[in-house]
């Protein structure tokens, strides 16, 4: 969680780990903060930004498979039906 600058510090040059994505509250986002994280050499790749005091809604939230695309993948048999797919 990146609530300082001290924290913006860390993360581009001590931080033991990167690349790091970072979670900042939206009004503490600003485009200083985005060209400095740009400019990390790729110690961050990317951003995550919260809005303070929101609440998320347990029936609009998606749930977490374990396959992301599950229910839109293509089995082999399906993939056989389809009109452009020859078998010779």
């Amino acid at each position: 969680m990146v609530q300082s600058q001290s924290d913006i510090d860390w993360v581009i040059e001590k931080g033991p780990f990167a690349p790091y994505v970072a979670l900042i509250y939206l009004e503490s986002f600003t485009s200083e903060v985005l060209e400095r994280f740009h400019a990390s050499g790729g110690r961050v790749s990317g951003v995550i930004l919260l809005k303070r005091n929101q609440s998320i809604e347990g029936s609009s939230y998606s749930p977490d498979y374990e396959c992301p695309n599950r229910g839109y993948g293509m089995t082999l048999e399906v993939f056989f039906l389809l009109p452009h797919v020859h078998v010779t």
